[in-house]
């Protein structure tokens, strides 16, 4: 078996996945973002045509297309509170009180109004309007999302990370369902299914399966899968989960998770979140976790894995 993350909140041991995280994550769009702007958004009004210039796009409308872009509900003689609540409507999000969003809307209309736009212009441009602000709402959601996350990776106030056998990933041979089986010529000793899932016969992971295989140290492997929340070992990342590669038991029962990373991917934002929520989890588990290329630091893969495994 291998020990999921949690933590302790509202008095009991909690596994943290996605819908616990919301809850630990307090998110108020306004205080996020207090000052929003477009800042790929701005309207220009030539003769009989408004243009309106989206993230580099142009889109320009011309009279014949005025009534048709107004929306029914819409009063001709719109005021800037209709204008708001209109938008927000269209915005509507369950994870953000219907008051926030208004006041954030609000926030932004006044300043495309400040910025030279016209409530005549903003009402001809609603749909596209609505595209802009519903991604500047997802790109503050993420990296505030992101920030709390890391916050609770290192808090050590009442709410922190803890990994328990009460919660714990425990596999079993008939939930181990494999979409693609491998079948080459190399014959691997240790793997704990006779079945090994979606590993080809050749290639950087299988040459780390490899490695591992024919290690010493290892007792037992497994080819992890990944999808399968109630089938297969993972952690909560500040978006997703993350399905490490390998699970590894050691001769002395030490439990490593190993993830291989291929050069192209070993320095982006993914691996880095991923190679430190796993660090994370094994200082909470006395578990350890090995995030493993080609060639690092001058060491190869199996030279890596000495270091994590033992020699």
């Amino acid at each position: 078996s291998f020990p999921l993350l949690g933590v302790h909140f509202q008095g009991e041991l909690q596994l943290l996945d996605q819908a616990l995280l919301e809850e630990l994550i307090d998110f108020d769009l306004t205080l996020a973002d207090p000052q929003p702007k477009l800042t790929g958004f701005h309207m220009v009004q030539e003769s009989e045509q408004l243009q309106i210039y989206l993230e580099g796009e142009k889109v320009a409308f011309g009279r014949a297309n005025e009534q048709q872009l107004s929306l029914n509900y819409v009063p001709t003689q719109l005021t800037q509170a209709e204008l708001v609540r209109a938008l927000a409507m269209q915005l509507r999000m369950k994870e953000i009180p219907a008051r926030q969003l208004e006041l954030y809307v609000d926030r932004i209309v006044v300043d495309l109004l400040h910025s030279g736009s016209t409530l005549t212009g903003l009402q001809r441009a609603q749909f596209q309007l609505v595209q802009s602000i519903l991604r500047k709402i997802e790109a503050v959601r993420s990296t505030s999302r992101a920030q709390s996350f890391q916050q609770l990776l290192f808090s050590q106030g009442e709410i922190k990370l803890r990994a328990s056998a009460d919660l714990a990933f425990h596999f079993a041979e008939h939930k181990y369902c494999a979409s693609q089986v491998y079948a080459g010529a190399w014959r691997f000793d240790k793997h704990f299914s006779h079945r090994i899932a979606d590993l080809k016969a050749s290639g950087e992971e299988f040459d780390c399966a490899k490695a591992i295989d024919i290690h010493p140290r290892v007792k037992y492997w497994l080819r992890n899968l990944v999808g399968e929340p109630t089938r297969d070992f993972w952690l909560q990342t500040a978006t997703d989960k993350f399905y490490p590669d390998f699970l590894v038991e050691l001769a002395d029962n030490t439990r490593v998770a190993v993830e291989y990373k291929g050069e192209a991917y070993a320095t982006n934002d993914d691996s880095r979140e991923k190679k430190l929520l796993g660090e994370r989890w094994a200082a909470a588990s006395a578990c350890r976790f090995a995030m493993v290329e080609k060639t690092l630091n001058g060491a190869n893969v199996t030279q890596q894995l000495n270091a994590v495994f033992g020699e």
